[in-house]
């Protein structure tokens, strides 16, 4: 197991994650969910129907200048799963003018036949 490459997989979905949100792209954020995927944010999301809708709809108001911060990647022994955490700032129109935010993040991923897949997810906004 190449814990490098896997790795790089990882933050690289992540940064697709960020280019799809911003060009309003909902079709290309949903390959990285495992089915039974789960997101917590201001609300429950469970599944990839329901998180497609969710996605639908805050794209009607993506977000800007989005920078995420990487504080890492860990895998469990058997390399089966990983997960990802770090810092998010952005921007976004709310009531017609800019309004800057951060938080934090953390993805859980699963290794499905050497693809890995979001089956949870939790960030918050400060």
């Amino acid at each position: 197991f190449d814990e490098n490459a896997a790795r790089a997989q990882i933050l690289g979905a992540d940064s697709a994650f960020v280019r799809a949100i911003t060009s309003k792209n909902v079709d290309s954020l949903m390959p990285y969910y495992d089915p039974a995927a789960v997101s917590l944010g201001t609300k429950v999301v469970k599944g990839t129907t329901d998180l497609r809708k969710s996605y639908d709809e805050a794209v009607k108001n993506p977000p800007r200048d989005v920078n995420f911060r990487s504080g890492g990647v860990n895998f469990s022994n058997d390399h089966s799963m990983a997960w990802d955490y770090g810092t998010v700032s952005q921007t976004a129109a709310v009531k017609g003018k800019p309004v800057k935010s951060s938080g934090t993040y953390l993805n859980v991923w699963k290794n499905v036949g050497g693809r890995w897949m979001i089956v949870a997810e939790i960030s918050s906004t400060q």
